[in-house]
């Protein structure tokens, strides 16, 4: 072998060869000639002790809150370009709830009377400090255009937002008599719960266009025979949780235009538990637990276009949760070995996903790149990336047969 491959090893019996390394033609015929990918990179631990929550992830960069043992929590950031970690926050307050897209991460600091929002510009190094008051600023969601974020006070809640673009914010609705929480955020586009604090009665999920204005649109209302949770809003189309008290079963609902109103469900069949649901652009994964068998368990995807429901998995005795979605691609993580491990499913082929750690969770996607953690169930404290965007590798070789030999270069399509 002249070159080695860029984004793998080439393997003999298990072992890698190295530059000058040689194989036969019985070696590739008894199958002892093997490739291994390395699509699995260690991210370098920069300090930290303890993970503090899920990391996230944007194309090739990702974002995490970590003990960076002084303790307190603080943002580290990952660029994928560079490879490189930076420890973003360094003080002595709990840094926690990163997000992130593209370069940009926004997070929630304890810093101030109560807690702040935050920004970090990955390209340009710059923090910009969002919010600045006496209340609770939390939950902070970002898109490429916009930052949203619940606005605590003591009795109730607004959703607050921030223009990336020309850095001015606002209210959705600062009055007082709504208590509104759990907020998500696609582009333009928010959803969030509304607790209605008059007899007047408006309880639901809620959705609002940053850019249009106006006033609020209710997508569900509350109803004493069901309750309703707010999963996420991919676009316009706002997806839910529907638990029916009666029956303990529990559907999926989404609303893919809520300008015009009515909603869709994936299943409404009574037999079926529909929970662990997470919404992607395109497409909404959820875990199917049936009822009176198991015939039909298993992790599932539902494509918003077509209208089609695709059985992943067929087994629930793991015990999985879902964890990433990013168009097709599922991530999620179990402990069918006895330990919690990562598992991916892309191009319709389930596969396991491993760093080398003894327990690995929270899988995280973008496309098809992926992030999740790694340790001891007493210590997580490592942090792994998928790189899923290398579809091919190369390496150089020379054959020869004693008196003649030729030289080339050999492709490896990744699958």
């Amino acid at each position: 072998m002249t070159s080695l491959p860029k984004a793998g090893s080439l393997l003999l019996n298990g072992s890698p060869l190295a530059a000058g390394g040689t194989f036969t033609q019985a070696d590739i015929d008894s199958s002892r000639i093997s490739y291994q990918q390395k699509a699995v990179k260690p991210i370098a631990s920069a300090g930290q002790l303890n993970l503090s929550g899920p990391p996230k992830i944007s194309g090739a960069n990702a974002v995490w809150a970590a003990d960076d043992g002084t303790g307190d929590s603080e943002i580290f950031f990952y660029n994928g370009g560079t490879g490189s970690v930076t420890q973003v926050t360094n003080n002595g307050v709990n840094d926690t709830l990163p997000q992130i897209s593209g370069s940009n991460v926004v997070w929630k600091s304890d810093t101030g009377t109560a807690a702040e929002i935050y920004l970090y510009n990955g390209s340009t190094g710059v923090t910009t400090r969002v919010t600045n008051n006496s209340i609770e600023d939390t939950n902070p969601q970002i898109s490429d255009t916009f930052i949203a974020w619940q606005k605590q006070y003591t009795t109730e809640s607004d959703v607050g937002y921030y223009r990336l673009s020309t850095g001015t914010s606002g209210t959705i609705d600062g009055s007082i008599s709504y208590d509104d929480t759990q907020v998500k955020l696609s582009g333009t586009k928010v959803a969030f719960t509304r607790n209605d604090l008059t007899p007047a009665d408006l309880d639901g999920i809620y959705f609002y266009n940053l850019d249009g204005g106006g006033t609020p649109i209710r997508v569900a209302a509350k109803n004493a025979a069901y309750s309703d949770s707010l999963v996420g809003i991919a676009g316009s189309t706002v997806v839910w949780e529907r638990y029916y008290s009666a029956s303990s079963q529990s559907d999926i609902l989404y609303d893919s235009d809520p300008n015009v109103g009515g909603f869709n469900v994936i299943s409404n069949n009574p037999d079926f538990n529909d929970y662990n649901t997470i919404v992607s652009d395109s497409s909404i994964a959820f875990i199917r637990n049936q009822v009176l068998s198991n015939n039909f368990d298993g992790i599932y995807l539902y494509e918003f276009g077509s209208g089609n429901t695709t059985r992943i998995t067929t087994t629930l005795a793991s015990s999985p949760t879902i964890s990433g979605l990013s168009g097709s691609n599922i991530a999620w993580y179990d402990n069918s070995s006895g330990h919690y491990q990562v598992s991916l499913y892309s191009n319709g082929v389930t596969k396991p996903v491993a760093g080398g750690a003894v327990e690995e969770a929270l899988f995280a996607l973008s496309g098809a790149n992926g992030v999740w953690i790694g340790g001891t169930l007493v210590n997580f404290n490592k942090v792994f990336f998928y790189d899923g965007t290398t579809p091919s590798d190369t390496f150089g070789f020379t054959v020869s047969d004693g008196s003649l030999s030729t030289s080339g270069t050999f492709n490896v399509t990744i699958s």
